[in-house]
């Protein structure tokens, strides 16, 4: 009797420290499998069940970024269900709020474009061009609600125009990032008092820009010097700078 006592002690002393730890341990309930791996259920995008299919896709896209890269090396193996599957969840990303969510997975999708097997390159090329039309909207959006001004003119078969005028009406102080998400800037106005050599070190990152006019701004030699970097540059023109004086 005395023995069955001290087993019974144990075994719900042993219970104790079980649930303290986080384990589950009951008699009546059997324990349960541990959740696929990421490479299991993308093995499982190419069964022959379509319920099976559809559920590795619903888990995978739970795990969001932490699926990224395997999905990329998996679709570059090219097997076409993979393929289908890998493009559509990288795009659904790539559409996310979150940039630590989107920007992996644009950048998975734009190395696609480089496959040499074509279907996968010519699906991620055009998941890619959906994440930049939705990325331009949104920073066109924003921009004008801070009170610039956004123009973009088609000119013909992937060619077109961007202008982006900020004057004093703008309200997003000297940063310019909202502006990179339009793609390739042919046109930049700047006429505000606000803007200073800060605002010219952006400037110098749209390697796209043909005409640049600034006016009424607070700039000097060394905001100019960021300028240099405009290999596309052909117009410019200056007025009512506030400060000129260390132009050299």
């Amino acid at each position: 009797m005395l023995i069955r006592k001290l087993i019974a002690a144990f075994y719900i002393g042993f219970l104790i420290l079980q649930t303290a730890a986080g384990g589950e341990v009951s008699a009546d309930e059997p324990a349960r499998a541990p959740a696929p791996a990421i490479g299991d259920l993308i093995a499982q995008l190419d069964g022959d069940s379509f319920a099976g299919r559809r559920k590795a896709f619903l888990a995978l896209r739970a795990f969001g970024p932490l699926a990224i890269e395997p999905l990329r090396e998996a679709a570059a193996k090219g097997d076409p269900e993979i393929i289908t599957h890998a493009v559509e969840l990288l795009e659904g990303w790539s559409l996310d709020a979150d940039r630590r969510v989107f920007e992996p997975a644009a950048t998975a999708l734009r190395e696609l474009t480089n496959s040499q097997n074509g279907e996968l390159a010519r699906r991620s090329d055009l998941a890619h061009r959906r994440h930049r039309r939705h990325r331009r909207a949104l920073a066109q959006s924003l921009i004008q609600e801070l009170g610039g001004t956004v123009n973009i003119n088609p000119g013909g078969r992937n060619r077109e125009t961007v202008y982006v005028s900020l004057s004093q009406t703008w309200k997003g102080g000297e940063d310019l990032s909202s502006l990179l998400e339009l793609g390739p800037l042919q046109s930049l106005t700047l006429t505000s008092p606000i803007f200073t050599d800060t605002t010219l070190k952006q400037v110098g990152k749209f390697e796209d820009v043909q005409s640049l006019t600034l006016h009424k701004g607070q700039f000097t030699k060394v905001g100019f010097s960021a300028l240099g970097q405009l290999s596309s540059l052909q117009m410019i023109s200056l007025g009512y700078l506030t400060e000129t004086k260390h132009l050299g």
